[in-house]
């Protein structure tokens, strides 16, 4: 989302310190965090998984977690923010899914954000990637069963490459971290729609997918103080089904069985559609973020769901 605002919003970024969030005059909203050092908020995020091919509901998973993210640092040009999990619960039928859930059982994220809230890295990423990877050499350690099944091995090499470098755990491993900071930095004119192309993370781990956006500010409630926002990304569908397809080949490979022919695979979509309400101080009240994969008559959605708790 940051190089969205440098190269499509860069124009209408307002100057920190001049301009009030909400601007009664011109019906517009500064996404930026009046944070200070100390500051502890509690979200609940819930998850949802859903495949249905057809008529029929193929696979169904929920999950739920606490997360308490708290201000360590805040300077004039940054902040330093603290995500420690807790309350981790994960509802799926399959027991090695249920397994690998415990990954993420009391993970701490650092994150430090430019001095609007927009997010810049994740400070610990190497403690993430040592952690996960400590985590997989255990688990096939006490399940060595996992070893046999088809298709596990490459099935848990494709998530650690999630964790494999801080550019990886920045764009693939933290998602409910870019959710919460996807506006931060830009400012917004009620109704006013803005459109652009940018590069979005590739979730088989090859190269970044090309992705038309717009945002715009659906809503501005200045009694209240807050405001809603929402932004649409759709994937470039000839490198999506592109690169779809050469990961069927690689598993094929990895599995030993017959590769897809290429024409057998037609044009797959990938829209996520990410929408919150965030008040005036810059701290989002509601976010959520619905994920929707569809091609050859199957339809995957993915929803987030992060609320701040009373």
């Amino acid at each position: 989302m940051k190089s969205l605002l440098l190269v499509v919003l860069a124009s209408v970024v307002l100057p920190f310190v001049a301009v009030a969030q909400i601007s009664v005059a011109d019906s517009s909203a500064q996404c930026v965090a009046y944070w200070s050092k100390g500051d502890t908020m509690t979200y609940n995020v819930t998850t949802s998984k859903l495949k249905v091919k057809g008529a029929d509901t193929t696979m169904a998973e929920q999950g739920s977690y606490t997360v308490d993210i708290i201000v360590l640092d805040s300077t004039a040009k940054s902040y330093t923010l603290v995500w420690v999990y807790r309350n981790y619960e994960f509802g799926s039928d399959n027991p090695i899914v249920q397994k690998l859930a415990d990954m993420y059982k009391d993970m701490t994220v650092k994150v430090k954000t430019d001095e609007m809230g927009a997010m810049t890295e994740v400070v610990n990423w190497k403690e993430l990637r040592d952690n996960s990877n400590k985590f997989y050499k255990q688990l096939l350690k006490e399940v060595k069963e996992l070893n046999e099944l088809p298709g596990f091995k490459a099935m848990m090499d494709q998530m650690m490459k999630n964790f494999s470098s801080k550019e990886a755990i920045e764009s693939l491993a933290v998602a409910d971290v870019q959710q919460f900071h996807s506006f931060h930095g830009a400012a917004y004119t009620l109704n006013e729609e803005i459109a652009g192309r940018l590069k979005v993370p590739n979730f088989l781990g090859g190269a970044p997918f090309d992705a038309d956006v717009t945002l715009v500010m659906e809503e501005l409630n200045v009694e209240e103080g807050n405001y809603v926002l929402r932004m649409t990304e759709a994937v470039d569908s000839e490198q999506l089904t592109q690169a779809t397809f050469e990961y069927l080949l690689t598993m094929a490979s990895t599995m030993g069985v017959d590769p897809p022919k290429r024409e057998v695979l037609k044009s797959l979509e990938n829209v996520v559609e990410t929408a919150a309400r965030i008040h005036e101080s810059g701290w989002p009240l509601y976010t959520v973020q619905t994920k929707t994969v569809s091609g050859e008559g199957i339809v995957q959605i993915e929803e987030r769901v992060i609320e701040l708790m009373d």
